[in-house]
């Protein structure tokens, strides 16, 4: 579990470290656009890429964070064209409707 988290030097925070404490087991962050919730989410998915960020786990015992931000999202969906394997459910078509 993810104890605390600080950032600094990056995106919208700072030189002085910005600290989230006092978290639990699941956390919603939210704010405005451009006050830095994927700049915390990008640090806790992957902190060894911001050298003046950290985060502390409880215990000291690291865990594999699961954050669900935009570049979860370009990562894990594609974009698919429609082909003849792709069928839409909300399209009112007899030989797609009949077998349900």
């Amino acid at each position: 579990m993810i104890e605390g988290v600080s950032i600094a030097g990056i995106a919208t925070y700072g030189a002085v470290p910005e600290k989230l404490r006092g978290l639990s087991q699941f956390n919603f962050i939210f704010g405005s656009n451009g006050t830095g919730k994927t700049t915390i989410s990008r640090v806790i998915a992957n902190e060894d890429m911001f050298s003046t960020c950290s985060v502390t786990w409880k215990g000291g015992t690291k865990l594999q964070p699961m954050v669900y931000n935009h570049d979860f999202v370009e990562k894990n969906f594609k974009s698919v064209r429609r082909s003849e394997r792709c069928f839409l459910l909300w399209v009112r078509n007899r030989w797609i409707r009949s077998p349900i």
